[in-house]
């Protein structure tokens, strides 16, 4: 009973494959979709040539299928549901144009740009889409245009793109300092509990009231941004300053803090500061001593 059972599985791939390779819609989709880079045109197309196909919620017309011609329907219509979506997010980019139009017109006035952030917060449902499908915290650009076998031309997407870009840097924090150490490169395997990644830690001196050095996290994709810098240089880091109540060995609950780095911008050196040293030595003189 196993062998026949073996054997009718394996006929049943073999026909599934076979409706596959005679479908229509989805030899065209392969097609297109092993190209290194895909056009959005090409995926429009084809939803307008397959906009009308029969679908499965014709139920006289799925009781004439059997099993194999199901599945096969079935898998038209996740395949169409998906580039159905890219189709939606496309046509987002004459909307995202104008916000970066107004964005641009605003940029100089703070009061105006105030608006115009507050009007994305509240309209943020209008990129949780885009977000939610191509965001990936190890591209260096925050974003992977890929779905199943398809790369998609960033050019389809470069309005929302440099939309998102102002979004995202707009949710970081920022600060100046000269670069203290710039640690190695470390690879780390996958293992169960994490996925494989890369990471690079700078340390910033920060000229602050308390003197600061911050080490700033770099991973994935981001780590490029540490390339060609070294000791010394000024530059201004973005970053993400994360944190949560962990328990440490012991058993005691504390909070910890990192900066996870966004990017990195290269200053000029910075201005150096007149010192006014009649008025601090009378400080130091008369002030800084401690008491006996």
């Amino acid at each position: 009973m196993d062998e026949i059972s073996k054997d009718e599985n394996q006929e049943s791939i073999s026909e599934y494959r076979k409706h596959l390779n005679d479908s229509n819609p989805i030899c065209e989709y392969n097609a297109f979709s092993y190209k290194s880079v895909c056009n959005m045109k090409a995926i429009e197309l084809w939803l307008e040539r397959y906009r009308g196909f029969t679908i499965l919620e014709d139920k006289r017309y799925a009781s004439k299928l059997n099993s194999i011609e199901v599945l096969v329907k079935k898998d038209f219509e996740v395949l169409y549901g998906k580039l159905d979506i890219l189709s939606r997010l496309y046509k987002k980019e004459a909307y995202f144009r104008q916000q970066l139009d107004n964005y641009n017109e605003f940029k100089d006035s703070v009061l105006k740009l105030e608006t115009w952030f507050s009007y994305q917060e509240e309209n943020k449902n209008e990129y949780q889409l885009f977000s939610s499908v191509f965001y990936d915290s190890r591209e260096l650009t925050h974003y992977r245009l890929e779905l199943d076998e398809l790369t998609l031309n960033p050019e389809d997407f470069k309005y929302t793109l440099k939309y998102m870009g102002i979004i995202e840097e707009a949710k970081a924090i920022h600060f100046e300092g000269k670069i203290k150490s710039i640690d190695d490169l470390e690879v780390y395997k996958k293992t169960e509990n994490t996925r494989a990644y890369t990471r690079r830690k700078i340390v910033l001196s920060i000229d602050d009231f308390c003197c600061s050095e911050l080490q700033v996290v770099f991973t994935d994709g981001r780590v490029k941004h540490l390339d060609n810098l070294s000791v010394g240089q000024f530059v201004k880091v973005f970053a993400r300053l994360t944190g949560g109540e962990l328990q440490n060995s012991e058993g005691t609950k504390e909070y910890k803090h990192h900066l996870y780095g966004w990017r990195v911008e290269i200053l000029d050196a910075k201005p150096k500061v007149k010192k006014n040293t009649k008025e601090m030595d009378l400080y130091y003189k008369y002030i800084l001593p401690l008491p006996f």
